[in-house]
């Protein structure tokens, strides 16, 4: 038998299909990025107040969790082309009216609550599809090197597009930054009319949304590996990302006595090593291991954010910063890879979808940051949180087989096998 070939860092880029979806990931997340910058802004601006601002984000966590699994259903039953552009041009629309709105002068707060309910509904279908999406545009061996590749998209523009938002406001003011998000989600809409999409098994569609939805959830409940991996996701979300998301900007002025050029140090230090951490599991090719790496990088994760915790000085909170952000996208996108290699292919979008709702609840982690920081101080309790990471990491890489001794190889052949038998159960078409 002939051996496969090595799987390069950038081999799912030769791929014309996955390409475009990369390039339309690369467009959309720098608009993101610039509007998590902008409408920070904007809304501190408006009102002074850091409750509300707070209140902004959490009502896109409510979109999350309120439709996140229904959306689930609808990605497994809906044209995937049609619902990639349909996101993208919605997401420009929205853009495009928040930046009349400024420009008008007519912005109130509540425009903003709408804005942000909108982009997290958006996100419910867009983030879940694209994942799903990775796994139908190439082979099942280069699925890991997609992932990694589509991560360090996202983790590039998350060092660049904050940057990018933050120079843009004193050029062209916040709504031409907007204006500006809107030209980013029209590329990416330009590129998803680029991608030829696989035919799906559409057997699903025989039954009622509702029977999907129920079979999604028994799915998840009976599947062992996709639920060790699903609860192990939830480990990030709601007790270590928040520490980025609700503190940093404490630990800038409070604790390294810097300014916003600080903070944003501090944040563009994270994205970089997010891309590094991205490139790293790239470049793993075949690398048997994952579960193990996966409980290694929650455990680094942890112990960065508790060093983070001691350090006195700026340059020593970035470079904790940079090892930080290697060790989250070590871990999520492991997790995310080997999650995806549990699940059949009709039933991807509804567990992908399930994966979105621990990020529903990281602003539960950020109120406990925020609330925790004002009671006994910054240092503390991100040392109480990233101590709980990593006491959970230590315990699953002791009590946890099922995480420790999975592998890349025998992920893929369960994956084979669910997919081989969806196929044979299927009925045959009309």
């Amino acid at each position: 038998m002939r051996a496969e070939s090595p799987i390069g860092p950038a081999a799912s880029l030769a791929i014309p299909n996955f390409r475009w979806l990369w390039l339309g990931t690369v467009f959309s997340s720098i608009g993101q990025w610039m509007q998590q910058v902008v409408l920070g802004w904007v809304v501190y601006d408006i009102t002074g107040s850091g409750t509300i601002l707070g209140g902004v984000n959490g009502v896109r966590s409510v979109a999350m969790l309120g439709f996140g699994p229904f959306a689930g259903v609808f990605i497994d039953r809906a044209d995937a082309k049609r619902v990639m552009v349909a996101v993208s041009l919605f997401l420009m629309g929205l853009s495009t009216l928040m930046g009349v709105l400024l420009f008008t002068d007519l912005i109130r707060v509540w425009h903003i609550f709408l804005f942000m309910f909108a982009f997290g509904l958006a996100q419910v279908l867009d983030q879940p599809l694209r994942a799903t999406m990775t796994f139908l545009l190439v082979p099942s061996r280069l699925a890991p090197n997609a992932m990694a590749l589509n991560t360090a998209a996202m983790s590039s523009t998350r060092a660049l597009g904050p940057g990018v938002g933050g120079a843009l406001l004193p050029l062209i003011g916040a709504a031409g930054a907007f204006f500006a998000q809107a030209a980013s989600y029209l590329f990416a809409t330009l590129t998803r009319f680029m991608i030829a999409f696989p035919v799906r098994d559409q057997a699903q569609r025989r039954d009622s949304p509702l029977q999907n939805l129920k079979d999604g959830v028994r799915f998840v409940a009976t599947a062992r590996y996709t639920r060790a991996f699903l609860l192990l996701n939830l480990t990030a979300p709601v007790l270590l990302i928040p520490i980025f998301t609700a503190l940093t900007p404490i630990y800038a002025k409070d604790v390294f006595e810097s300014n916003e050029t600080g903070l944003g140090l501090l944040v563009a230090m994270v994205g970089v090593g997010g891309v590094l951490g991205a490139a790293a599991v790239a470049a793993l090719g075949s690398f048997e291991r994952r579960g193990l790496l996966e409980l290694v990088a929650l455990l680094g994760f942890s112990a960065g954010l508790f060093c983070f915790s001691f350090a006195a000085e700026l340059w020593q909170g970035l470079l904790l910063m940079l090892f930080t952000g290697f060790a989250e996208q070590v871990f999520l996108l492991t997790n995310m890879t080997m999650l995806q290699l549990t699940v059949p292919n009709h039933m991807r979008g509804r567990v992908s979808s399930l994966m979105m709702l621990g990020f529903g609840l990281m602003p539960i982690g950020a109120l406990a940051a925020g609330a925790g920081s004002d009671v006994i101080g910054p240092q503390a309790i991100t040392r109480i949180m990233a101590g709980a990471g990593g006491i959970i990491a230590i315990l699953l890489l002791f009590a946890a087989p099922i995480v420790r001794n999975a592998t890349l190889s025998h992920m893929m052949r369960l994956h084979a096998e669910a997919n081989e038998d969806t196929a044979q159960t299927a009925p045959a078409e009309a």
